[in-house]
């Protein structure tokens, strides 16, 4: 269930004037800044979230990360999830390998200390292949109840942010 923050302007808005008034440069620049604002605000409450299912390690807290999207012409976008396997940051690799497991033609697989290869199934659930049969596990999730608690909080941060970075480039304009 994909959700986003999306702030929309409407044409008598005194903030979207004053975006629009900027070199588009400029515009990308404070627009990053503005979404990273938005993200935090639902990454801290991710963080909230996965900490009530992981009492011991924390290790599924300790990877949420906010993660800048590839840019497109129109729109600015940065994604909070999990980083874990091939996606886990050089320093997190360097911690002790656990498990080294062959995969036919594609080598070796490392499993480290810390990974949370698991927050897929924890946040969608799945389902579960035994002797006895399967049977369904459901969802633990935290990141989508994480967007849909924290969305006006991150609107807000969006707005702020937006605001400042707007009057930061204007003194600097010396406007």
């Amino acid at each position: 269930m994909p959700s986003a923050v999306v702030l929309k302007f409407k044409k008598q808005n005194d903030l979207a004037e004053e975006l629009r008034s900027l070199r588009s440069d400029m515009i990308n620049s404070v627009a990053w800044k503005a979404t990273i604002a938005a993200a935090s605000v639902v990454k801290r409450k991710a963080i909230a979230n996965a900490a009530r299912f992981t009492e011991g390690e924390g290790h599924l807290a300790k990877h949420i990360a906010v993660v800048r999207n590839p840019p497109s012409a129109d729109r600015v976008s940065y994604s909070v999830g999990v980083r874990a396997g091939a996606y886990a940051t050089k320093k997190q690799k360097r911690k002790r390998v656990v498990v080294l497991r062959k995969r036919g033609r594609a080598g070796v697989r490392k499993l480290y200390f810390d990974d949370p290869y698991y927050w897929w199934m924890q946040e969608f659930g799945f389902k579960h292949h035994g002797k006895a049969g399967s049977t369904q596990v459901g969802p633990n999730p935290f990141i989508t109840p994480a967007m849909l608690s924290e969305r006006q909080a991150a609107m807000t941060a969006m707005q702020v942010q937006l605001k400042k970075r707007i009057d930061k480039v204007n003194k600097q304009r010396g406007k």
